[in-house]
């Protein structure tokens, strides 16, 4: 009885934060939304767009186009845009309802872990904002996606600990890990590095349940389930002709380009991404050491504890294991990804929640000042309260996502939605129709769905596979020789060129390169041939007719 008298006035104690917190939600929600739908997509998202339209024109995923990742993200493209169509906004309001999900997720975890439903929502408020005000390039990707199996995963994980401790039926055990593997499984096919933190969580959940045979047969549910997605994806492979070129790209193509890519880190890079990340890198201060301590205690209290366990997992143990998921998740992010600003965002939101399970265990002032600090300098580094982006409120409510919009909204320099409008026009004017245009750089392949038509060659990214393939590099030229393209499109600051030299005449006016071009360069592909439009950096080269027998070395 006083059980439930405590419960409620701390439930009644807890309303006037409660409703305080929901209402900064609600207004960070209809600030930040209007902006975030009509910000411009980066050339990941548009990629896959690309390949779900070719896969539903009855083309082949990886014998059409090089795809260097696991066919998941694709699957949910075909999904997302046979349901919601083929706007920007369509995917990323996608994008938000997979996030908000996500926070969901997240919070049922901090008020499992003894939070009150207030401090669930003040991390829900940061978990929003800070998504809400990262670069486009760090939305609608496959990494902060990942964070909703593992949130479902993590839940099933949670009260599989009770099922291994209490005297439940081994078949209950079983198809309950069988469900987790499943979910896992989903998770492995968007994008297998998931593993890591799961197999780092799984280990965890076995010592903090210590019950050898009962987590094999948990485990033994877990594999199984993944085997069964697994075997889905397979036989979806096979069935549409895919598996040959996947097992390709998996064996031969991907280990190259992955090597190449990883030449790349550097300390700045990396210094870079941490900048853009301020104010929410900063949580990982005292995080880490946070959860390491956390992990630590839940080891040495497992090990210790003699005669009966509690029958349910407890909150502490719940906290050790988001910690070993976040830790994990850190581990396979800093190790064995690219250093790509998404690949960390997962990080950033789990250390948001895991601070939010911090002040609910131990609720010190110290907390609350850095709570009010962190808030703070969020409110006033995040573009979302730039005045500027504010004033554009009203037109993201009403207007559709257009070049000038999108210039004004966009956080990344490339591409220039007003200058590849210009292209875009120039080329319709020409007639072109699919095969007639080949995209140089990556950036600039958001002229495809803009001209309504798909790519021909099989490398569709030209500029990174010639620089990462190099020992493919005879493929990529005869590929393009055989689906020979009218124009190549290319942008002058990928030649390492300022704004204002790119944007420059060229000595022979503005259909020639400019004089600081590069002389090396200048016989190189596809800088070699002729300019017959420019707007801005963007060129447009003609490619020579058959007859011509054009070298693109």
């Amino acid at each position: 009885m006083s059980d439930s008298v405590d419960m409620t006035n701390r439930s009644c104690n807890d309303r006037p934060a409660r409703l305080i917190a929901l209402s900064v939600l609600v207004v960070i929600l209809i600030l930040a939304v209007p902006q975030f739908l009509r910000m411009p997509l980066t050339n990941d998202p548009v990629y896959y767009d690309l390949q779900a339209k070719n896969v539903l024109n009855d083309g082949v995923l990886y014998r059409d186009m090089v795809e260097p990742n696991l066919p998941g993200v694709v699957w949910l493209h075909i999904a997302v845009r046979s349901l919601l169509g083929d706007s920007s906004e369509a995917i990323r309001a996608a994008d938000l309802l997979i996030f908000a999900g996500s926070v969901l997720v997240l919070c049922g975890a901090i008020i499992r872990t003894g939070g009150r439903a207030s401090t669930a929502l003040c991390a829900a408020c940061g978990m929003f904002w800070c998504y809400l005000s990262l670069a486009e390039w760090s939305q609608v990707q496959r990494d902060p996606w990942l964070l909703l199996p593992a949130g479902i995963a993590m839940w099933l994980r949670e009260r599989q600990i009770g099922r291994m401790r209490r005297a439940e039926s081994t078949v209950s055990l079983f198809l309950f890990g069988l469900l987790e593997g499943i979910v896992w499984g989903m998770g492995v096919w968007i994008k297998p590095h998931i593993m890591i933190p799961a197999a780092i969580v799984w280990f965890l959940s076995a010592w903090l349940a210590r019950r050898v045979t009962r987590s094999l047969v948990d485990l033994a549910g877990l594999v199984l389930g993944g085997l069964i997605v697994g075997a889905i994806g397979i036989m979806w492979l096979v069935r549409t002709g895919a598996w040959p070129y996947f097992w390709d790209t998996l064996t031969v193509l991907n280990p190259t380009y992955v090597a190449g890519v990883r030449r790349e880190w550097k300390l700045s890079f990396f210094l870079g991404m941490c900048g853009r990340f301020l104010p929410w890198v900063l949580l990982y201060l005292p995080i880490i050491p946070l959860t390491l301590t956390w992990l630590n205690q839940s080891l040495r209290n497992a090990s210790q504890v003699k005669g009966d366990r509690p029958t349910e997992c407890t909150n502490d143990e719940r906290r050790a294991l988001w910690s070993a998921l976040f830790l994990g998740w850190m581990l396979q992010a800093m190790f064995l990804q690219i250093l790509f600003d998404y690949v960390h965002v997962p990080c950033l939101i789990l250390a948001i929640a895991l601070f939010a399970m911090w002040y609910a265990k131990q609720p010190a002032a110290v907390l609350r000042w850095t709570s009010f600090g962190l808030a703070v300098a969020a409110l006033i580094m995040s573009p979302l309260a730039w005045p500027h982006r504010l004033t554009l409120w009203p037109r993201c409510l009403s207007e559709a996502s257009g070049p000038e919009l999108r210039n004004q909204l966009r956080r990344i320099a490339d591409p220039d939605w007003e200058d590849l409008e210009q292209v875009a026009r120039f080329l319709q004017e020409q007639n072109v129709a699919t095969g007639d245009v080949v995209c140089y750089n990556n950036h600039l392949i958001h002229l495809y769905p803009r001209l309504g038509i798909q790519p021909k060659v099989r490398f569709v990214y030209q500029a990174t596979w010639q620089l990462y393939l190099k020992s493919h590099i005879q493929e990529i030229q005869q590929d393009l020789l055989e689906h020979r393209p009218r124009y190549i499109i290319s942008d002058l600051h990928a030649a390492g060129l300022s704004d204002a030299i790119a944007r420059a005449d060229g000595p022979r006016g503005p259909l020639s390169l400019p004089a600081e071009f590069p002389a090396e360069g200048r016989r190189l592909f596809p800088w070699r041939y002729p300019i017959v439009f420019r707007a801005g950096a963007y060129l447009v080269h003609e490619f020579p007719s058959q007859n011509a027998k054009p070298s693109v070395k």
